[in-house]
């Protein structure tokens, strides 16, 4: 992403916060009815990190008597909302913010991370535990099927 956009563009440093209650989290997403990875802790989530998640959920292809691409698709819901700055190593007090070093968002927990349209169960056990390996973020996958909820923490 550009950094220069986002420096330009003063509300981003609004914090969006919701008034909402965090404590119980299962009640957040209960009226929800989508299938996905949701935010277990409050986590900051760089945007370098989208790379890990296309990779996760690319287009897969399914090999029967002609390859073709399955229909599953993902939503992620991240727009960026802080921006890390880093003076020099040796500059003195007074001088600023300094430079700006990464642009990122924080994510109360609850939050959808990435919303899911038919992929397996399977699948999605393994994307969950393979993110949250790489990443070092606390994830929960709620699995939507037959309009039965089920949680796996």
């Amino acid at each position: 992403m550009n950094l220069d956009l986002f420096i330009k563009r003063n509300h981003i440093f609004k914090k969006r916060i919701t008034k909402s209650n965090y404590n119980n989290i299962y009640n957040i997403i209960k009226h929800d009815n989508n299938s996905g990875l949701y935010i277990l802790k409050k986590i900051k989530f760089e945007l370098v990190y989208l790379r890990t998640i296309r990779q996760v959920f690319k287009k897969r292809r399914i090999y029967k008597q002609t390859p073709r691409f399955n229909n599953s698709r993902y939503w992620t819901f991240i727009c960026p909302n802080f921006i890390l700055t880093m003076k020099a190593k040796n500059s003195r007090m007074g001088a600023g913010v300094g430079s700006f070093v990464r642009v990122l968002q924080i994510i109360r927990p609850g939050k959808a991370l990435v919303i899911t349209q038919l992929y397996t169960e399977k699948f999605l056990i393994k994307a969950r535990k393979y993110i949250m390996f790489k990443l070092k973020i606390h994830l929960y996958l709620k699995l939507q099927k037959f309009l039965k909820l089920k949680l796996i923490v």
